[in-house]
């Protein structure tokens, strides 16, 4: 997980914010099982819209893993609600409540949530001050020397995302080697165009 940086959210949200979720939320009180449907804006989709802006606050990686550069190509570039839509309704057109995820991480996470779930762009954030990489396994781990608090929400964070199943430790290890072969103007060169990113500016934090 890396930090980002949240513009401003786009007037256009803000507008139709309250009508948007007035209907949802009708619907679902209606017919719990409905599903969600993205409204239009001036004759498209709105998370067309959403995608762009919120790709481009992550430089086109995934908000959660920091990995699938570049979505939309390496993987769909999917629009994740925080505190699922579901459970939620009142969020689920809430700018803050809407991160851009890869696929892994959107299915993953599903309809999961925990207060102790992180926010890659709370102000104060930091990965080392949450977490800790494995240099052997290639799995991410609660910093020991954390406080409590911030340890319990590494490992909500690192359950509910699954950022240890499946191939991804693999996949972090093997774009750290593949970095790590660069000369040092190489790494500051193309460090936007590697997954993970957190774990390469470590390593040049680190030279």
């Amino acid at each position: 997980m890396r930090k980002m940086l949240r513009p401003e959210c786009p007037d256009w949200l803000a507008e139709n914010q309250s009508r948007w979720t007035q209907t949802y939320c009708q619907r679902r009180e209606q017919n719990p099982s409905a599903n969600f449907a993205w409204p239009q804006h001036e004759g498209r989709k709105i998370n067309h819209n959403l995608q762009q802006l919120l790709g481009e606050s992550t430089d086109g990686h995934c908000s959660y893993c920091d990995g699938g550069f570049p979505l939309g190509s390496a993987s769909r570039d999917t629009i994740d609600h925080f505190k699922p839509k579901e459970a939620y309704c009142t969020e689920a057109f809430t700018w803050e409540n809407l991160y851009l995820a890869c696929d892994c991480c959107q299915q993953v996470k599903s309809n999961r949530y925990s207060d102790n779930l992180l926010r890659p762009d709370l102000l104060d954030f930091d990965f080392s001050s949450y977490f800790q990489f494995n240099y052997r396994n290639g799995h991410l781990e609660p910093n020991p020397l954390a406080d409590e608090e911030k340890q319990q929400q590494a490992i909500e964070t690192i359950r509910l995302l699954g950022l240890n199943e499946h191939e991804r430790p693999w996949a972090r290890l093997s774009e750290l080697n593949k970095f790590t072969c660069l000369s040092m103007d190489k790494q500051r060169e193309l460090l936007g165009t590697f997954n993970y990113r957190f774990l390469m500016e470590m390593e040049l934090q680190d030279q």
